[in-house]
């Protein structure tokens, strides 16, 4: 088991999403490097190993009794971004820096390093491989092209449906039927809230991460249109920051404007009908709005289109990781692995 740590963060998450402003980075808040003794950037192409060696880690600090935090890929939910381990107040992070979330030393030595894991390719190998590596990147770089044109575009529609739900939402009769959920909140919370994004978007459409730690807290879902429920949970979020309730905020991938769960003191209101123990719906509180359903319609015809866009960029990417595995010596990536072991158990024996 490893090491319980007091603390509100969630133990896997994401730190980077596709939204409707395109591709979203939030490595620079959550490895914060003041908060780091040390940080290992990876540095390599597809298929070097990168998310291997960091699901090793992981498994490493479960049998030390290390705790651990997983950050998932948003475009493949399969692979790690990064991980963070943390024992005797001390943390440290280990992180995938290539691109889309270039992420570069700034004190480099003192807390960064960057660990190159392209030591181990076959030049010659991959020169041969040249023309096709090149094709399938310039397909690749296409279809996230396509992808975000669709996301944008979805993205204006959403804001007008947006703002239409908005209005015609009865918000004290929804805040009545949550305040059901907010009694005996106890000391009342005046901290800044943390922010965290456990939902992304890609490939396979919409993807939550379960927020399991929260087994003390009453889980209520906010069901209702793609619109209504988010629409409802920003009323919340708006009530709740108002008299010092909120501890912790999810925002949605599309915008940091849109929330997939409010928590509070003793309620963790949420998007997602996996979670929820007990039911709003939203709809119920918006009165009929004309063409309202169309528009919704039109919006997650946009999102499906986006999605497959994603899946082709996804597709290209799995071809160039294939060929790169066929030119890469993994045995570098032991030598990393083992170095970076004798690291953790030098500083927490």
């Amino acid at each position: 088991m490893s090491e319980k740590i007091k603390s509100n963060r969630p133990t896997a998450y994401f730190a980077a999403a596709n939204g409707f402003c395109g591709f979203v980075s939030y490595f620079d808040k959550i490895f914060a490097r003041e908060e780091f003794e040390r940080i290992y950037i990876l540095k390599g192409g597809p298929g070097t190993g990168k998310s291997t060696l960091m699901k090793r880690i992981t498994e490493y600090a479960a049998r030390s009794g290390i705790y651990y935090e997983e950050i998932y890929c948003s475009s493949d939910y399969n692979s790690l971004d990064g991980v963070i381990l943390q024992k005797d107040k001390k943390k440290i992070a280990i992180l995938d820096g290539t691109a889309p979330h270039i992420y570069d030393p700034q004190y480099p030595g003192s807390v960064e390093e960057i660990i190159n894991l392209q030591d181990g390719f076959d030049i010659p190998g991959l020169i041969s491989k040249r023309n096709e590596i090149i094709s399938l990147g310039k397909e690749k770089k296409n279809s996230y092209e396509s992808a975000y044109s669709y996301l944008a575009a979805a993205g204006c529609l959403f804001d007008n449906l947006f703002k239409k739900a908005a209005s015609a939402l009865s918000e004290n009769a929804f805040l009545n039927e949550a305040e059901r959920y907010l009694t005996d909140v106890g000391e009342i919370n005046r901290s800044e809230p943390q922010i965290h994004c456990l939902t992304a978007f890609g490939k396979d459409g919409i993807k939550r991460l379960k927020c399991g730690y929260h087994t003390d807290t009453k889980a209520v879902t906010v069901s209702g249109s793609s619109i209504s429920r988010y629409v409802a949970l920003s009323v919340l979020k708006r009530y709740s920051e108002a008299h010092g309730l909120i501890t912790e905020l999810y925002i949605h991938p599309f915008s940091a404007s849109i929330y997939d769960a409010v928590i509070t003191n003793n309620a963790m209101f949420t998007a997602s009908g996996e979670m929820g123990e007990a039911f709003i719906c939203a709809d119920e509180y918006i009165k009929p709005i004309p063409n309202f359903e169309d528009g919704i319609e039109e919006y997650e015809r946009l999102l499906s289109l986006s999605q497959k866009a994603f899946k082709a960029a996804a597709e290209a990417h799995l071809s160039i990781e294939a060929i790169y595995k066929n030119y890469v010596d993994f045995k570098n990536n032991d030598r990393i692995y083992f170095s970076l072991l004798e690291v953790f158990d030098k500083m927490w024996g």
